[in-house]
């Protein structure tokens, strides 16, 4: 594995540097958009997809961050949806080659999470590789394809249509779905029989319905045509009753149901311009809590059976409580430094100004990576762990010894901190600097206090050891 450590630990005028506990020996980096997580049945691990420019990966970790790895290495292919078996040992996934014309259909594939070496079993095709799948506690997948729903065995035997349609999910049973089809929400039984319709809408389109853990009810999220406020949260009862619009808002993600089925979260946003926030509502109707408040879109938050919310921001899979505290990056944090700025108070407003790397020490003449990006991803970030800033730095490497800023390639947001503390977090998104490399970021932070602006050296190696 190769990461970054800190050469040497330093305090330099309020600035703390140092390597964050979860730092070291904790797996490899993913790619650069990590996204979609999905709880595995006993809430041990996640599964989510980690897409870097036109290909992603599967990858799976624990909840505490322990155990990240990449299911299918070396492929390059579109890997994404995936849902686990009931037993939490497998996981079906869509694995799309997008590198042909035409577009071939998505294959549908079955792969054993902790014995790689059993191979990858083809199950079925899709030409909707988008629409999620589903995994049902009698041990059958849902998914869509010919404008259809299947049902297909996790060996890839008993494949057959259940309804016309899309956007299935199971009961907590196994023994009816839910899927939209001509603009309303229908219930069916497994083997296709006892068809009835939940919930009709003009003008409008039901997209991703999920079914309450106690299987009474169903939330979805709806995309009306010509609205000025075109997305929206509903719910309604399993036997087609109590229909109900819980949210009417922007950019509204699916929904997902806490553990005892009172309350759902999502992600959406204030207005057309805003980013997207985590927010939760009771399943019974009533006010919108907005339980994050980031300069950055959040998004796919989905409930685990801990009582724990897991989501992704522009780059990372996080964890936090339902109130949005206690949050915990389990993707970024543990692959770079964080620089604790103790001296910043509100109503400052930090701004990275620049971070520059230079290269100390040549890599080795052999290094075939001599003249790659290398991508540091920055965030600033209050006591609460809330996003106030954030900049995406990359650099071209010009000679041995220098790097320049590419400023085509970095974005940078800005923000006010409301906490007394702030974090900026350095994460390595490539692996491509050679090992042995010495670099030396200058960090330039302001505030709008006196005596809260940096301008500081710090120096790292790039190690193979943690």
């Amino acid at each position: 594995m190769i990461c970054l450590r800190l050469f040497p630990a330093a305090v330099l005028s309020g600035l703390v540097f140092a390597v964050p506990g979860a730092f070291g020996g904790l797996g490899p980096v993913t790619g650069l958009d990590n996204y979609g997580p999905v709880w595995s049945p006993d809430g041990s691990r996640f599964a989510f997809t980690s897409r870097d420019g036109n290909t992603s990966d599967i990858w799976v970790m624990n909840t505490d961050g322990s155990g990240l790895r990449d299911l299918r290495v070396g492929e390059r292919l579109l890997e994404m949806n995936p849902a686990w078996s009931p037993d939490g040992k497998r996981i079906a996934f869509v694995a799309w080659n997008i590198s042909t014309t035409p577009l071939p259909p998505a294959a549908i594939r079955v792969e054993n999470v902790d014995d790689v070496r059993a191979g990858t079993l083809q199950i079925a095709e899709t030409d909707t590789p988008a629409t999620p799948l589903a995994w049902s506690a009698r041990d059958q997948i849902a998914y869509t394809t010919g404008g259809s729903v299947h049902i297909v065995g996790p060996n890839g035997t008993g494949n057959r249509i259940v309804a016309a349609g899309d956007s299935p999910a199971w009961s907590p049973s196994g023994t009816q779905l839910v899927l939209v089809r001509e603009g309303g929400l229908w219930r069916v039984d497994a083997d296709g029989s006892d068809l009835r319709q939940l919930a009709v809408f003009d003008a409008a389109s039901p997209r991703t319905p999920a079914w309450s853990p106690d299987g009474t009810s169903v939330a979805f999220d709806l995309q009306r045509r010509l609205a000025p406020v075109p997305t929206e949260i509903w719910r309604v009862d399993a036997n087609g009753g109590g229909l109900l619009r819980l949210a009417e808002i922007y950019y509204v993600s699916p929904p997902s149901w806490s553990p005892d089925a009172s309350r759902i979260v999502f992600s959406a946003a204030r207005t057309y311009e805003d980013y997207r926030d985590i927010y939760e509502v009771s399943g019974a109707g009533g006010p919108l809590h907005n339980i994050t408040h980031d300069n950055a879109d959040e998004e796919n938050p989905v409930w685990g059976r801990s009582n724990t919310l897991a989501f992704n921001d522009v780059w990372d899979i996080f964890m936090a409580s339902p109130t949005g505290t206690q949050r915990r990056n389990l993707t970024g944090t543990r692959s770079g430094l964080i620089v604790r700025a103790g001296t910043v108070r509100r109503p400052n407003r930090l701004i990275l100004d620049s971070a520059v790397a230079i290269m100390e020490s040549s890599p080795s003449a052999s290094s075939k990576s001599r003249r790659s990006l290398l991508n540091l991803l920055v965030h600033v970030t209050d006591q609460r762990g809330d996003e106030v800033n954030g900049a995406l730095v990359a650099a071209t490497q010009l000679t041995q010894r220098r790097l320049r800023l590419d400023r085509a390639m970095s974005r940078r947001r800005t923000g006010d901190v409301g906490r007394a503390l702030a974090n900026v977090v350095f994460r390595r998104l490539d692996g491509k600097v050679h090992t042995g490399t010495r670099l030396v970021f200058r960090i330039r932070v302001t505030g709008g206090r006196a005596g809260t602006s940096v301008d500081r050296r710090v120096a790292v190696v790039v190690n193979s050891n943690p």
